[in-house]
């Protein structure tokens, strides 16, 4: 980065976390490079959070919304309130060592539009949450080196995407468009906006220095099924926002076959939960509209760039991946 930025901003997005935010917003005051501004964005929470904010934090801004708006809207509306060049992003579960945010701030060369940091597990700090996002042929998106050694994922390189529970954004490589598309909800969004970033130019980088620690899936909670239907739903309308349809298309048929024996095996397990939240998702995804994006550069080689390197492996599942990304970049 050329000089100093002139402002920078953290955002903390909380729904019913008073368990966890005063310690999140004490590792933030605690930085060796202090933000401009920390604005707590509350997605109506019904517990003491905004009451602990008022109380104990009273540099920190506080926005106190009338509904809960999900992750991708709560963030956008942090984003909408704060005229910062440079905003960093962090999930009331999560708490940021002391160079997290300068650790990012100094990866901010010319053409990189979004830092992700190195996330640990809050009970294994060696241990790794995300070391940025990565993506596989169906579509699948994953933080990289999850339960890893930390130590293992100690190199600088460029990733898909930055996991959106803690990562830093220039705010002028949006290009008019919104942080992230509100239509998912949750699950896929951080996913959604790498892309994003990478088609229209800009570099999503990783930086091992800048560490936070993870209380994995905290603010969702245990619905059962809720999660994996979301995950199934958000992975599929991904795709179709960004390949082409001749392109999906040809994806298509491999995807409803791997979604298919998910289904089928989870009902042999006797779980008919998680059978019907994978075939709910999946049609849902398949028939919610769903406007695509007409960017600069091509979806498929942008993907095609991030793909696993190792062999799918024989069976029906390597086939399936095989004839998936040959659909992918042919």
């Amino acid at each position: 980065m050329n000089g100093a930025p002139s402002s920078t901003a953290v955002i903390v997005l909380n729904y019913n976390g008073a368990d966890v935010l005063g310690d999140c917003l004490r590792h933030l005051l605690d930085q060796d490079r202090a933000p401009s501004e920390i604005i707590v964005v509350d997605n109506c929470s019904a517990d003491r959070s905004r009451q602990i904010v008022r109380e104990h934090f009273p540099t920190v801004r506080l926005l106190e919304l009338d509904r809960n708006h999900m992750f991708a809207g709560g963030n956008n509306i942090g984003l909408q309130n704060t005229e910062c060049d440079f905003v960093a992003f962090l999930n009331n579960d999560c708490f940021a060592g002391p160079g997290w945010l300068s650790g990012m701030l100094g990866r901010m060369t010319e053409g990189v539009g979004a830092v992700a940091c190195s996330m640990r597990m809050l009970d294994r700090p060696d241990l790794v949450d995300s070391a940025g996002g990565t993506v596989d042929e169906l579509g699948h998106t994953m933080d990289r080196g999850f339960g890893k050694p930390a130590s293992g994922f100690e190199e600088r390189c460029d990733v898909f995407f930055p996991c959106g529970g803690a990562f830093l954004l220039r705010r002028s490589a949006l290009e008019g468009l919104l942080l992230f598309w509100e239509d998912l909800d949750i699950y896929g969004e951080d996913a959604d906006l790498g892309w994003r970033l990478w088609r229209t130019g800009w570099r999503v980088v990783y930086e091992p220095g800048a560490t936070a620690v993870h209380h994995h899936s905290h603010t969702l909670g245990r619905t059962p099924g809720k999660k994996e239907r979301l995950l199934a739903r958000n992975r599929v309308m991904l795709l179709r926002r960004h390949l082409t349809r001749k392109r999906f298309g040809r994806l298509l048929p491999w995807l409803l076959l791997w979604q298919s024996a998910r289904v089928l095996k989870n009902l042999a397990l006797l779980r008919p939960v998680l059978a019907w939240a994978l075939l709910s998702g999946m049609t849902a995804g398949l028939l919610r509209p769903v406007e695509k994006l007409r960017l600069r550069r091509n979806a498929a080689s942008v993907l095609g760039r991030f793909l696993p390197e190792e062999s799918p492996g024989g069976g029906v599942s390597g086939f399936v991946r095989r004839r998936a990304r040959r659909a992918l970049l042919l």
